[in-house]
């Protein structure tokens, strides 16, 4: 058998990116919104640069280009394509949900796959932080990445495009091809006579480029040109404005754009549930200049020793490839079995850890607090982890969905989310007990409570369906915590030699439970806290 070489693509709107774990890496500048139909002869000329490639690991972005009426479309297209430039060699497809995923399983979860490449490269840039809180800021020639990690797991609130956003973890602008007026609106033309690749190269901060006519106005990327550019945005010429003046101007638009990504990643990292205090920065991208200035903006107390420049970890041929050359790693270090996940091995624990899942139907009765109090104390002096139940805040989304004809996956995220208030719901009636969402070796509180929606989104690959409750989540934290005892606290009596198959048919755990608990091999138990009789509960 020959020696197994993963080739990493990053398939962007303007850009295709190829890369190697072994460094190799090749860039070239391709506008997929004008051309759809080469793509599949680019992308065959791209993987034939590297002929000892036995399988690709691909990402994406450029199903957003309006060549395409959907991101389906996109998707589907970017994958055909794949498949011509793969020739018959294995392809596994990256997921915002942590996993590499066959062509056949990425045309069916197309949003999952979609606009990917930023959790690529956040989840291989996590081993340079592997502990505590840290936040990659990656910002490119488009757009720039705010993204939270947690002991080096992505920790977003979204994952498609329209809810980072949102969330302010994507900004779409970047260092070269945006236009002017998109970062400064103050008495400017809208229309694309300049982009940001002119701002930069007349402050010294890009490099002029004789050979790069993919401008505003055709003519190359030179200090001369970009002035005459800048001028126009001004609805002026040379003739009219002093170069001091434009200079001066891309400064104004300089600290206007570095502003506004100052705020967003602030608001991306701080605007969360749960926030480890910031241990490390990782800046990558085209921009990694502008991204070290936000960074000491942000974190005003980190350190120089604690960011992390990703382009002289790589150098900078592979950083401007960083999210090819982070799926190529991920692929090469998943093997050829079963699809790698982002989900590390977790860390030993002092002592047996005792995850306890408060089931949602406890939540109407008034004694609820010291009964749940009471059961946590007769655990100790073991850490115990709150699994919040879904209760009337899953209920309510069930109603929203059935009102408004919201797709299941969509219900069963902002289902996860309404667990964040369940969780505080639990820390009210437990005081002193702490959100976490990964397993920490030095947990801040001998009582936990977990972040439903960072966990399920960073270690787990979950079917987002109604059939998985927090039954299932509350089974796959006791394999992540390496727990000794899961224990589902209930209003009802489960007897004690019903197997959870059984469980299952009789609607007392939800129908993937026996599923999700097939890694773990420590006790599980049903106690109905309402007939509890206030005795240690026995394993």
């Amino acid at each position: 058998m020959g020696t197994r070489v993963v080739l990493g693509l990053d398939i962007g709107g303007a850009n295709l990116k190829a890369a190697t774990p072994d460094g190799r890496a090749v860039s070239v500048p391709f506008p997929l919104w004008k051309q759809p139909d080469r793509l599949p002869a680019a992308l065959a000329a791209l993987a034939a640069q590297f002929p000892d490639a036995t399988e690709l690991g691909v990402t994406m972005t450029g199903e957003l280009c309006d060549c395409f009426e959907t991101k389906r479309q996109g998707v589907n297209a970017i994958l055909d394509a794949t498949e011509h430039a793969a020739a018959g060699r294995p392809v596994r497809v990256w997921g915002t949900d942590g996993a590499f995923h066959t062509v056949a399983d990425a045309r069916a979860k197309h949003l999952t796959v979609a606009a990917a490449n930023w959790h690529a490269l956040a989840t291989f840039a996590g081993r340079y932080a592997p502990s505590g809180g840290a936040m990659l800021i990656d910002i490119g020639s488009t757009t720039s990445d705010m993204i939270p990690l947690t002991a080096g797991i992505p920790y977003t609130h979204g994952t498609t495009d329209r809810d980072r956003l949102q969330m302010r973890e994507l900004v779409y602008a970047g260092v070269r091809r945006t236009p002017v007026f998109a970062v400064y609106t103050d008495r400017v033309c809208a229309e694309l006579f300049a982009t940001t690749a002119d701002v930069y190269v007349v402050l010294g901060l890009l490099s002029e480029d004789p050979a790069d006519t993919d401008t505003a106005n055709g003519r190359p990327l030179m200090v001369e040109h970009a002035l005459t550019r800048l001028a126009r945005v001004l609805g002026a010429d040379r003739e009219e404005l002093a170069d001091d003046h434009l200079i001066h101007f891309a400064a104004r638009v300089h600290d206007r754009f570095r502003a506004s990504l100052t705020e967003a990643a602030r608001a991306a990292y701080y605007d969360r549930q749960t926030v480890a205090a910031p241990e490390t920065v990782i800046v990558s991208g085209a921009g990694e200049f502008l991204a070290r200035q936000v960074a000491t903006r942000v974190f005003e107390s980190m350190t120089a020793d604690r960011v992390v420049s990703l382009n002289d970890e790589l150098g900078p041929q592979v950083s401007a490839c960083a999210p090819a050359y982070a799926v190529a790693v991920l692929a090469a270090e998943a093997g050829s079995g079963e699809p790698a996940t982002a989900v590390p091995r977790s860390p030993e624990l002092r002592s047996p850890m005792i995850v306890v899942k408060v089931g949602g139907s406890l939540y109407d009765w008034p004694r609820l607090g010291p009964a749940l109090r009471a059961f946590v104390a007769s655990l100790a002096p073991a850490p115990v982890l709150l699994v919040p139940g879904g209760g009337d805040f899953a209920d309510a989304v069930r109603r929203l969905h059935g009102v408004h004809g919201l797709t299941e996956e969509r219900s069963h995220w902002l289902a996860l989310e309404s667990l964040g208030a369940a969780g505080s719901f639990l820390r009210a009636l437990a005081p002193g007990a702490e959100f976490t969402g990964y397993p920490d070796p030095d947990p801040p509180a001998p009582v936990g409570v977990l972040d439903a929606f960072f966990f399920t989104h960073a270690y787990t690959s979950l079917p987002h369906t109604w059939e998985v409750t927090t039954d299932s989540i509350a089974a796959r934290a006791a394999v992540v915590w390496q727990a000794d005892r899961l224990i589902l606290l209930k209003s009802i009596n489960v007897p004690p030699e019903t197997p959870w198959d059984e469980a299952a048919e009789r609607g007392w755990v939800d129908g993937y439970f026996t599923r999700a608990l097939a890694d773990f091999t420590g006790v599980v138990e049903a106690v109905n806290l309402r007939t509890w009789g206030g005795q240690p509960s026995s394993g």
